[in-house]
């Protein structure tokens, strides 16, 4: 089956923690917006206290009553084994398996609530060569903030609006009012791939697009609202640390020949602890 593939492709792809791991997200959400409705047994416990029931696919992260006044805490884990063995993943699914699959069910729903999202094929460049990959697809305005407080178009807004414009002139084609041009500017397609754009600059990955759709599948009932887990004492502390870490990350997977440094195997050996901790911290 094609589309039980693509959620499976899409894990390994994303396994491979190669510059084909955004890519698998966009693979396994295609793979969930293909499958949204595909119902799935799933089952925790054995013998006498075993819980089972069946649901749909597009169902897994919606609140489950434990018939308490409670959240079930034990079904998501049971529609990952079901979604596991459905879909033909090999082994279990690892905490940054869970990770991406969320993130990519979030794209998903976000396409269900009527987001005009899309996943199509996009050409990037990887380590000096182009390659096409699955890319997620979202209109400028969903990627992002083009208008100020009381929407009127903001920096980036005129911007693309310019842009749009002279696009226009050059055609010999009739420019619209301002008004118009917002609208052509709001529609232009982003590919979220991550990297710059010499038109919108900074590109959202898959992840973060994910990130900015997060609201919209919440807004619809798939999915439920991040709690805010930050300690207030370390939470300044705690984001600068990231920021300090991705620029570090950006340097060394930067597009140019040498980065500047080369982490060694025991910093790499710790990043890939980190890596497993802020998997288990989203898919939680």
């Amino acid at each position: 089956m094609t589309n039980v593939s693509l959620i499976a492709s899409g894990i390994e792809q994303h396994r491979d923690g190669t510059a084909q791991a955004q890519a698998g997200i966009a693979n396994i959400s295609q793979g969930i917006m293909d499958n949204w409705f595909y119902s799935m047994r799933w089952s925790y416990g054995s013998g006498d206290n075993e819980v089972s029931g069946v649901s749909n696919l597009g169902d897994m992260f919606k609140h489950k009553s434990n018939g308490n006044d409670g959240a079930d805490s034990k079904y998501l884990p049971a529609m990952y084994r079901a979604v596991a063995d459905n879909f033909g993943i090999e082994g279990a699914m690892s905490s940054a398996d869970k990770m991406a699959f969320q993130r990519a069910f979030t794209i998903a729903a976000a396409r269900f609530a009527e987001v005009p999202v899309e996943i199509v094929q996009a050409n990037v460049k990887r380590k000096g060569k182009t390659v096409k990959i699955a890319a997620v697809q979202v209109p400028a305005s969903v990627a992002y903030d083009l208008a100020d407080d009381n929407g009127a178009p903001n920096d980036l807004g005129r911007e693309l609006m310019e842009r749009v414009k002279s696009n226009l002139e050059l055609q010999s084609a009739v420019v619209p009012d301002d008004a118009k041009l917002f609208e052509q500017a709001q529609a232009l397609k982003v590919n979220c791939v991550g990297g710059q754009h010499p038109v919108f600059g900074k590109v959202p990955s898959a992840t973060d697009i994910a990130n900015r759709l997060h609201p919209s599948a919440v807004g619809a009932g798939v999915m439920q609202a991040k709690g805010n887990r930050s300690k207030p004492v370390n939470a300044d502390k705690f984001g600068e640390s990231l920021e300090f870490v991705t620029k570090c990350l950006d340097e060394v997977l930067g597009d140019n020949d040498e980065a500047g440094f080369a982490p060694s195997t025991a910093v790499e050996d710790k990043l890939r602890a980190l890596a497993e901790k802020i998997a288990a911290y989203f898919a939680a």
